[in-house]
Formats: structure tokens, sequence, C-alpha cells
């Protein structure tokens, strides 16, 4: 990243975000969760993998709104305190950017930047996104290919979304409750992902927390990596991996997901060799200062 007003994407595998450093200037509640079952390749069903598993989207369409580093954790009891923090990309009306297609792509951030990050160890980068993600998938379970259909899908009202019939098409996945039927309402998720922790903290516009997801107009996703962000004086420009790979999609069997080892030893239930939903999993990010 060129602490500048642009920001570029680039990666094979993976999608990097490189942000210009110019002169004049890129899941439940607080418990982490451990990373989800990678879903393997054409399995008989989803008895291995307790009804769920993450896999890598055919697309991954985000909204970013604002992008930054900061010196301490900017996350806090009724939102995002952004005093810490240095932002890179600030943008009013983002477009849709495709993490899962590893192209290049270039983000003008609409407001101008003007100075370049101090010097420093950032603890902290965050991301706001649009809770809303442009997916697709296409799974295969048991030697049946399985497509995502097209119909939109929300975390508070989730949709059966996937079929037999292809091709995959894209659809809209509304993240706006971490929570669960029995638990209700929940406005942020923690989990552990390659390279550190990351946590997801659903705000209104103003970026204070949620109190339902009506209300839910913002993601915030605050990563924390396994070592501090180093910038100096020497620092040209700073690049940021967002990965996808493996993590940014989910599939669940329509037997549900999340079987416990009592549940698992009653047998397989009815729907564990079928996909019944597609949604949306983390992204992750590593950080290589140049």
């Amino acid at each position: 990243m060129l602490f500048s007003n642009s920001s570029k994407f680039i990666s094979a595998a993976s999608v990097s975000l490189l942000a210009l450093l110019s002169i004049t200037p890129s899941v439940k509640s607080q418990e982490i969760e451990t990373a989800p079952a990678t879903c393997p390749n054409n399995p008989t069903d989803f008895g291995s993998v307790g009804g769920y598993c993450v896999l890598t989207p055919e697309q991954y369409g985000v909204k970013i709104y604002e992008m930054g580093l900061c010196t301490s954790n900017p996350i806090t009891s009724s939102g995002i305190a952004k005093d810490s923090c240095y932002t890179s990309l600030e943008n009013t009306n983002p477009a849709i950017t495709d993490f899962a297609k590893g192209n290049s792509f270039i983000l003008n951030s609409q407001k101008e930047i003007k100075e370049r990050p101090k010097t420093a160890d950032y603890t902290h980068a965050y991301i706001i996104i649009s809770p809303e993600f442009q997916l697709k998938f296409t799974y295969m379970v048991n030697n049946i290919n399985y497509y995502s259909s097209g119909l939109n899908s929300s975390a508070f009202d989730p949709t059966k979304n996937a079929t037999t019939t292809g091709p995959a098409k894209p659809f809209i996945e509304t993240l706006n409750d971490f929570g669960d039927p029995e638990g209700g309402f929940e406005d942020s998720a923690k989990a552990e992902v390659s390279g550190g922790v990351i946590t997801a903290v659903l705000t209104d516009s103003n970026l204070k927390r949620s109190t339902s997801a009506a209300q839910t107009s913002r993601l915030v996703g605050v990563f924390a990596p396994s070592k501090p962000i180093s910038i100096t004086d020497k620092t040209k420009g700073l690049e940021v991996k967002f990965v996808v790979t493996n993590q940014g999609g989910g599939a669940e069997s329509c037997a549900g997901g999340g079987r416990d080892d009592e549940e698992r030893r009653e047998g397989p239930p009815e729907g564990l060799d079928q996909v019944c939903r597609f949604g949306s999993g983390p992204f992750s990010a590593i950080f290589s200062p140049f």
C-alpha cells in the first residue's frame, strides 16, 4: 500500500491489497471459534464435517467503505472508535470488489488521503464493508454437483439456495446477525483465521453496535495479526493479502450443521448427503511491509 488515495488488489490464489504510502499521502459473540472443517473433495456425505464445511467461493464480492491501521483495538462496548487509527481508504459509494477472482483492481479513495501513517507498531487493521456479500458456489457431494441457485439469503433468515440445476448463479447474502434462534440476536463474532484473529462487529452507518438485524448497515472486520505491523520512516508500502481460499464460503447439508458427538452416534440423518444452503465465510489477511 502506498499511502495515497488509491489502492490496488493483486493475487493469484488470494487477493492482495496495495494501498499507496506516499509522502503526501489497505462464529459467535466474543468466544473465539475454532475454524470449521474444510469441505472434502466429493465426499459421500457431510458426516465427517458435522454437516457444515467451508470452501472457496467462485465469487466473493464486497463493498469496501473504509480501511485502516490502528495502534490499539478500535472495538468498544458501544461500537468502533478510531482514535488510534490511520485511515488509508475512505469511500461513500463503493463499488463491488470480487476477492475470489484473483485479478488486479484499482480502488480510488473518494476522500483524499493527505498523510502517511505515523511510525509505529500497528496491532490491528480494520475494514468497513457492507453486510451484503455477492457470492457464487459449485460443490460436488456423492458425485452430484450442487450450485448456488441465485436466491438471496440472510443470517437472520437463511434460505435454502442450493440446486442440482446448473450453472451456478450469484446471490446476495446479508450478514446481519451472528446469533441463533435459541440465543437471539448477536452483534459480533470472533474467529481464528490464517495469520491471526478476526473480529466482526455489526453496526449502523455511524459505527454504533447494532441492536437488531434490521438496524445493521455496516460490517466492521478488525484483524489482530499474530505479529504487529511495523511501519517505519523507511517503509515504502504495505502489501495486504485478503485470503478467501478454503474459508470464504460455507456449504450446509440438508440435515443441518453443527452436529455434536451424541447426534453423530445416532447415525446419519436424512439429507446429510445433500447440500441445501450456501453462505459466506470469513476472509483473513496477511501483511508484508516493503
